[in-house]
């Protein structure tokens, strides 16, 4: 599964796969990210697998941030960075979009798949 990322100024939202159903990781991440030097606070939901990191742009960065997410091994080096790293800022949502449109395209068949086939028996 990939990780999605929202990111504006000051604010960073991930999702980590790894802290879903972990309450007890999430804590300790978030403990450790929200002691990194220009973080504010840092929340991690087991629920919902997410973490939110509130910095303060003049002492940190999003892409340091990211940096020390990677080096612990909660996000890969792939695709999370792309969209901070020069790719069009709203290449994520263009990304949800085509998602979108491909479920819904995969919904549609596998329903009138059924309904063929319904028919077919009957």
């Amino acid at each position: 599964m990939n990780e999605y990322m929202h990111h504006v100024p000051g604010r960073l939202r991930i999702r980590v796969p790894a802290l879903k159903g972990d309450a007890d990781r999430a804590q300790r991440i978030a403990a450790r990210v929200a002691a990194r030097a220009g973080v504010v606070s840092a929340r991690a939901s087991a629920v919902t697998g997410s973490l939110v990191i509130h910095y303060d742009v003049r002492q940190a960065s999003s892409e340091a941030l990211l940096g020390g997410l990677r080096e612990e091994g909660l996000i890969r080096a792939n695709g999370i960075c792309a969209s901070l790293a020069g790719a069009a800022p709203d290449l994520h949502l263009s990304q949800r979009l085509g998602s979108k449109v491909a479920d819904k395209f995969i919904e549609t068949l596998v329903e009138r798949s059924a309904v063929a086939l319904i028919t077919a028996l009957i």
